[in-house]
């Protein structure tokens, strides 16, 4: 795929699995279903949002997608885990490059309340929001 948007993410994912202070913590995914079906204490997975445009140049766009790390936890304190493993992610997404890639920020509302999602409120998602700027091409999403 060469779709800006899904570079960065998929960039993103390899630079979580090269890192071994967060792959202790927990295992890296690209799905938040499937996060949630594994039996693993933790995962993280990094996904995309909606995407709007602000700017139009004459030939370019400058693009806005959110970014979404959403952390799977199984744990009795699962808020405190995945703090613990956004602690180790956050430093590795701020410094996300790529082709065209502007700028990467937190969003102001930046991270959603624990949702819980089992039945004995085991399983937990916590996820952060992000917003990558970036530039393409009017008529061409990868370039």
């Amino acid at each position: 795929m060469t779709i800006l948007r899904q570079i960065y993410v998929e960039s993103l994912l390899e630079a979580f699995s090269k890192s071994p202070a967060l792959t202790e913590l927990a295992r890296v995914d690209r799905s938040v279903i499937d996060a949630m079906d594994l039996n693993d204490r933790a995962v993280i997975v990094a996904h995309r949002a909606g995407e709007r445009k602000r700017e139009e140049y004459i030939g370019y766009v400058d693009r806005f997608c959110e970014l979404l790390i959403t952390i799977v936890t199984r744990d009795s304190r699962p808020d405190v885990l995945a703090d613990e493993i956004l602690e180790v992610a956050h430093p590795i997404v701020m410094r996300l490059t790529g082709p065209q890639l502007i700028d990467i920020e937190e969003m102001e509302d930046g991270t959603d309340p624990p949702v819980y999602a089992s039945n004995n409120g085991s399983l937990c998602l916590c996820t952060t929001h992000y917003l990558m700027h970036y530039r393409t091409s009017r008529d061409d999403l990868s370039k």
